[in-house]
């Protein structure tokens, strides 16, 4: 299960630990713990000590700079300037900062704006932000349409010399949680690849990047969740195996808001309205080779719809992408791109 999680805090004061996993051909070992409000497993096939520590200080030093929930962090005290911050911790760089505003421009731009990070007022207000999850009963659009003023990548630029990022916009927000968790993946993955451990499964709440095979010599397999409010959290539609590549899924199913007259709306905003988007995809799951990519273009095809995103994952280099909607007869149907049926291993 990925829905879509905000990025909450420092990391909790999880005691990190390993825990063998017996197989009859060899033994695997798990790195535990709690980030970004929701869990991480690091899966691996060597016991080394140094890891734990070190996967801990990698996650600890990404919330210091991307947490809209730390006060203290990077893009917190960026949201709280006028024009722009310099950082002057010496423990602290613009460099994940950078990175992902960078990819986020360039989804955006990909996506004719469907996918904006700049919308934190617009996801304050409708209740999904760092200010407190509430339900908007009846939405104001003169509200929406004003805040909407205070949104713009294009507003936004990173001066790496002078390690300061700068805005021309007085109020507008950043909040990269659709994209930070899959490149908190990126970060341990490369940390491993750079041990030269062969064989890993790096997961971040269900974003996920796997390398060689599992302790049974057999790809990684993982699971899409069955899109449904009901569906128990360990039913999957679909059963994928990776191959050196990286996964990641959004839905609404999990993360949404009911009004007091019993409508729902989902976490996912249509960066073009400042509404909830409409869409018609309950679940979206993209395979490629970097996680931060991949979980960027989740929520961008959840806000563009099912039609749009078929046309536009066919024009896209590297990005194969599972689409899981209702059907007429209000079954749930699965829409895959030409290159993702092979890493289907089963599904309903």
């Amino acid at each position: 299960m990925s829905a879509l999680l905000r990025i909450c805090g420092i990391i909790l004061g999880f005691a990190i630990f390993f825990a063998a996993c017996q197989s009859n051909n060899k033994q695997s070992f798990r790195i535990k713990g709690e980030t970004m409000g929701t869990y991480y497993i690091v899966t691996v096939d060597t016991l080394d000590q140094s890891l734990e520590k070190s996967i801990d200080s990698i996650l600890v030093k990404l919330n210091k700079e991307l947490s809209t929930y730390d006060s203290e962090s990077i893009i917190s005290k960026f949201n709280d300037s006028q024009t722009g911050i310099t950082v002057n911790n010496s423990d602290l760089d613009l460099h994940s900062f950078h990175k992902n505003l960078q990819l986020s421009k360039q989804v955006n731009l990909r996506s004719k704006g469907a996918f904006d990070p700049s919308l934190m007022p617009i996801i304050n207000y409708w209740g999904f932000g760092y200010q407190g999850r509430h339900a908007i009963n009846e939405a104001d659009s003169t509200t929406i349409d004003s805040l909407m003023g205070f949104t713009g990548l294009e507003h936004v630029s990173v001066d790496l010399q002078k390690n300061a990022v700068n805005k021309t916009v007085a109020g507008l927000e950043l909040d990269f949680s659709a994209i930070a968790k899959g490149y908190g993946v990126d970060l341990i993955a490369d940390f491993l690849n750079d041990k030269q451990i062969d064989n890993y499964l790096v997961d971040i709440g269900g974003e996920s990047s796997a390398k060689g095979l599992n302790s049974k010599q057999l790809k990684w397999t993982l699971g899409v969740s069955t899109p449904r409010k009901d569906a128990a959290y360990s039913e999957s539609m679909v059963y994928l195996q990776l191959d050196d590549n990286a996964l990641a899924t959004s839905g609404n199913y999990r993360n949404y808001h009911e009004t007091d007259e019993g409508k729902t709306y989902g976490h996912t905003i249509d960066a073009r309205t400042g509404f909830p988007a409409q869409t018609d995809i309950l679940s979206a799951s993209v395979i490629t080779d970097n996680c931060m990519t991949a979980d960027a273009w989740t929520t961008t095809f959840m806000s563009l719809g099912l039609n749009k995103s078929k046309e536009l994952v066919e024009e896209l280099d590297g990005i194969e992408a599972l689409f899981i909607f209702e059907s007429n007869s209000s079954e749930l149907d699965t829409w895959y791109s030409s290159g993702f049926e092979q890493y289907i291993l089963w599904k309903k």
